[in-house]
């Protein structure tokens, strides 16, 4: 994204527990104004394991290090949508930096980005997937760029092999998830200039869950002249559509969006300690709150907004062993 049983259960059961996914543009594809939290981890010595059918890779000793998020919305809305003309969504991650993509129901494509140092654009852009994508479908695509650094101006020419090698369970410290599809993708590119010519290799692992539209995980490994650089992350299972999640369903956030107040109610287990913060999407905390419960583990409580400025935040409420997070837009 068996064989023979003795039995018609035993046929039945890895049917139930372990589908070959499909993954269709409604299964990964982001739209506006999505938010997705970042775990980043160690990936010394980082094993991505086997690909193949009915594959379980557990990934459950990761710690992070670190955390991120960033949010979606309509390219042509942020200050450098022009420059993309291809790009219809893009990624805001903070502080003044964007990556641009082009969605449909074709494909996932990147178009570039703009960061503080300035633009990679992609004059003709890399297509991540195409759809439908499953089990043994492979993608062949050349992509081309331009860009500067240094006083220098760069043209990027590449090309992508993309294959899902393997479907089956992912095991990470927050839980289990099952039914995804690993994508390995491997891009081969050079970045020459006036002065010289760097070859690149770039080696990608990503786990895809249907209707998350995100990589449950990603791991990437990129191979110069220079040496090599990796990267680790993983999704917060806020961003996961898993059963474990049904406690969300006892919490309600209202008025969304908020400009004065926003108003909390929990159900959760009595006699259980609750924090909660509002934090921007880099992760900066912006409000921490203790909140008492009632006998029977009910919660009521309002959050001054008074003094935070608008914008998008994630507001987590730890309760016990449990934490819920959801998305808050504060307006004034």
């Amino acid at each position: 994204m068996k064989q023979a049983a003795f039995s018609i259960s035993l046929l039945l059961m890895p049917a139930m527990l372990i589908c070959q996914p499909t993954l269709t543009s409604w299964d990964v594809n982001p739209a506006a104004g999505e938010v997705v939290t970042l775990h980043h981890a160690d990936p010394a010595g980082f094993n991505p394991g086997t690909g193949g059918a009915g594959i379980s890779w557990n990934f459950d000793y990761l710690t992070p290090v670190s955390t991120s998020g960033f949010y979606y919305v309509d390219a042509a809305l942020t200050p450098y949508g022009y420059l993309f003309p291809q790009a219809n969504l893009a990624q805001n991650n903070g502080n003044n930096n964007f990556g641009y993509l082009q969605v449909n129901n074709f494909n996932l494509s990147y178009c570039g980005a703009y960061a503080s140092n300035g633009a990679t654009i992609y004059t003709n852009p890399e297509n991540l997937l195409i759809f439908p994508f499953s089990y043994t479908s492979f993608l062949t695509d050349h992509f081309a760029a331009s860009f500067s650094a240094g006083g220098n101006h760069y043209i990027r020419q590449g090309v992508v092999n993309t294959n899902a090698d393997g479907y089956g369970t992912l095991i990470l410290p927050w839980g289990t998830v099952n039914n995804v599809l690993r994508v390995h993708s491997l891009e081969n590119y050079s970045d020459s200039t006036s002065t010289g010519i760097t070859y690149i290799t770039a080696d990608i692992y990503l786990w895809y869950k249907g209707g998350t539209h995100h990589p449950v995980v990603t791991y990437r490994n990129v191979i110069s002249g220079t040496g090599s650089d990796e990267t680790l992350t993983y999704l917060d299972p806020v961003c996961v559509g898993t059963d474990q999640r049904a406690v969300d369903q006892n919490c309600h956030v209202f008025p969304n969006p908020a400009s004065d107040k926003l108003h909390l109610d929990l159900i959760t287990e009595p006699g259980k300690e609750v924090m909660v913060s509002l934090t921007s999407l880099p992760g900066d905390e912006i409000l921490v709150r203790m909140i008492s419960q009632d006998l029977d583990g009910q919660i009521s409580f309002d959050l001054d907004l008074g003094q935070v400025s608008p914008g998008l935040y994630l507001l987590n409420i730890h309760h016990g062993r449990e934490k819920t997070i959801r998305k808050v837009v504060v307006q004034k």
